[in-house]
């Protein structure tokens, strides 16, 4: 799980340290109360395809990837 992509846990942290964990499935299985994010989704989108260490931006806030490993 170098890459994220869907059945991704990922961990992020946004420039405040704040640290959360999201996990990227489907659009049927989505719960974001519960940080579980369809693919489909902007936040989701702004992620896929980046490896630990990478830094993507959304809605003018700036996060860093900690760590990804596979739901399955």
């Amino acid at each position: 799980a170098d890459t994220i992509g869907i059945g991704s846990i990922v961990k992020v942290k946004n420039l405040s340290e704040e640290e959360k964990i999201f996990t990227l499935l489907g659009p049927w299985d989505a719960d974001p109360e519960n940080n579980i994010l369809s693919f489909q989704s902007k936040f989701a989108q702004a992620m896929i395809d980046c490896n630990i260490g990478d830094r993507f931006s959304f809605r003018d806030e700036e996060y860093t990837i900690l760590e990804i490993k596979s739901f399955l």
